[in-house]
């Protein structure tokens, strides 16, 4: 089960940067003109679902922070498995530059624990942003 819609993430939120281009352009906005990684969709489009209840918002969150937001969606990851599915997605993002699909493909699965995401994640993004 997918707590949230990767596709309504993505959609709301179509271009997101890898990290180490994120430049000048860090202010904590929710303008989906300004820059921000797959990770940070997430945060922003939460914030926008639910103002109240969601967390602050980063376009570029750092792994941990990703972490914490994972579990907030998906009350089935463990600290750890968070922690591991955060890197994943930071690592497909800032490495699969031209193609972010694989950074999506980890936030996808790290939304639906454990039904989609039975092998370690940071091989399949390993994988993902090699290719």
């Amino acid at each position: 089960m997918e707590y949230l819609s990767v596709d309504a993430i993505r959609e709301a939120f179509p271009e997101p940067l890898p990290g180490w281009k994120r430049g000048a352009n860090e202010q904590d906005r929710t303008d989906p003109g300004y820059a921000y990684c797959v990770g940070g969709a997430l945060l922003l489009y939460l914030r926008r679902q639910s103002p109240e209840q969601a967390p602050r918002p980063s376009r570029f969150p750092s792994p941990p922070r990703l972490a914490a937001c994972l579990r907030q969606c998906n009350p089935s990851l463990s600290v750890m498995r968070s922690l591991v599915w955060a890197f994943a997605v930071t690592l497909a993002n800032d490495h699969g530059a031209r193609r972010p699909a694989g950074a999506w493909l980890m936030l996808r699965r790290a939304l639906s624990w454990p039904q989609l995401g039975s092998r370690a994640p940071a091989q399949r993004a390993y994988a993902s942003a090699s290719k």
